[in-house]
């Protein structure tokens, strides 16, 4: 099931978005090129994975996740970030080591974590999310970011039917 905003939103809100976000971002790129860490989450089921498009940025499909707040823990701001952006509440989550790409002139560095879910259950989309949509693991989407896809393959490969 695939989950999208109200043409509204693509029509008025997304663009002053990317007006709003996209300044900062060029200024960063000349003042600090390596930013603080931020965090990702694998969301798995059985069968599927969980991934967004954000409004900002490049139109592939990434994991969920963010920036910490003060004095945050990397477990604490996945959650949090999780929640915001996709209104789910993962009770525990394992952490799979650390990624990073460089998007945009500057260097990401991503905290990963994988949260299991039991079953797919609905989503609601922040302001910061344009898509959220369930792939089979056997299904992933050709657009999708590198780190991304590295993590997905090491850590939901595709399921095998004996």
């Amino acid at each position: 099931m695939r989950y999208r905003h109200a043409p509204f939103y693509y029509a008025v809100v997304r663009p002053l978005l990317h007006l709003v976000w996209l300044a900062p971002s060029r200024y960063l790129r000349i003042v600090r090129p390596n930013l603080k860490p931020r965090t990702r989450v694998l969301i798995i089921t059985d069968s599927h994975i969980l991934l967004i498009k954000n409004v900002v940025g490049s139109s592939q499909w990434t994991l969920p996740g963010g920036g910490y707040h003060r004095n945050e823990s990397a477990e604490d701001c996945a959650k949090r970030e999780v929640k915001e952006e996709l209104g789910i509440n993962l009770t525990s989550l394992a952490p799979i080591g650390k990624a990073n790409e460089n998007a945009k002139g500057m260097i990401w560095n991503y905290d990963c974590f994988v949260g299991h879910l039991d079953a797919r259950t609905s989503v609601t989309l922040s302001y910061e999310i344009s898509e959220a949509q369930w792939f089979p693991r056997n299904n992933v989407p050709v657009a999708v970011r590198p780190y991304a896809l590295t993590i997905i393959n090491r850590y939901a490969p595709p399921t095998t039917t004996p």
